[in-house]
């Protein structure tokens, strides 16, 4: 996976036709500690609110081990 500091530095780099995602690992991380630290609750994550796989990994390493599937497809990402 290709590092870059910023989404401008991606687009003049690659010039991508397709879509493409953008990950942010440091503020998956911030907003997992956030949501941790203020939530009260069980904490699940929705796997099909975004299911790629690098997030999830994210997610998972960040503490939020438990997630929301709703099929076999989904439960195959985890």
């Amino acid at each position: 996976m290709q590092k870059f500091n910023s989404v401008d530095e991606l687009v003049n780099t690659i010039r991508p036709v397709d879509p493409i995602y953008c990950i942010r690992p440091n503020s998956i991380k911030s907003a997992c500690s956030w949501f941790k630290s203020n939530f009260p609750g069980e904490i699940l994550y929705a796997v099909k609110t975004n299911p790629n796989e690098k997030v999830i990994k994210c997610i998972g390493e960040n503490g939020i081990n438990r997630f929301d599937v709703a099929s076999i497809n989904e439960i195959k990402l985890i």
